[in-house]
């Protein structure tokens, strides 16, 4: 049997968190780590993504365990909570992709971009910017480690959320 590439998400239950979850859950080839502090939204999205037979999940209520485990973690966290959750899981995120989802564009150069580098510097980081546009949702790539950037838009490209728009990944 192949290996699973295991994946983190942090806050799956979020917005962003929720559509990648839906989006990875079909693929046999991952195994998610979905993380989310509020257990209840979470054991719901693990029972809505059972149904798609395809990812093995796993529902964690911890941050740091979650990044332990994973090869790939996704910050799908709230702008103000980012900082916080990078500081759990620095000691555990060494040598990582880390791909940070935001509903703001970013350009790497951001307040955002530098707490991300100074947070996780040994980390392999992927900044993923949201722009909405009238009937297409774009997510913008941005990050210095070509390996990880092509990574995240695989992983990422054909997002759909949940307008159903397909979502294509550029990068900045």
């Amino acid at each position: 049997m192949a290996t699973r590439t295991s994946i983190a998400i942090v806050e799956a239950t979020e917005e962003w968190g929720a559509v990648i979850a839906g989006n990875l859950a079909r693929d046999k080839s991952h195994r998610l780590l979905l993380m989310s502090t509020d257990p209840e939204k979470l054991d719901a999205l693990v029972s809505k993504l059972t149904r798609y037979g395809g990812a093995e999940l796993e529902a964690i209520s911890c941050a740091m365990e979650a990044c332990w485990e994973a090869d790939i973690i996704v910050l799908a966290v709230e702008e103000e909570q980012e900082e916080m959750i990078m500081e759990k899981i620095k000691q555990v995120a060494t040598g990582k992709i880390v791909i940070s989802i935001s509903p703001r564009l970013t350009d790497g150069k951001g307040t955002s971009s530098h707490v991300l580098r100074n947070t996780l510097p040994f980390s392999r980081l992927v900044e993923i910017g949201i722009v909405r546009e009238e009937e297409a949702v774009k997510m913008v790539i941005s990050g210095e480690d070509d390996e990880a950037l092509l990574l995240a838009k695989e992983l990422l490209d054909g997002v759909e959320p949940d307008g159903g728009t397909k979502s294509t990944a550029t990068r900045a």
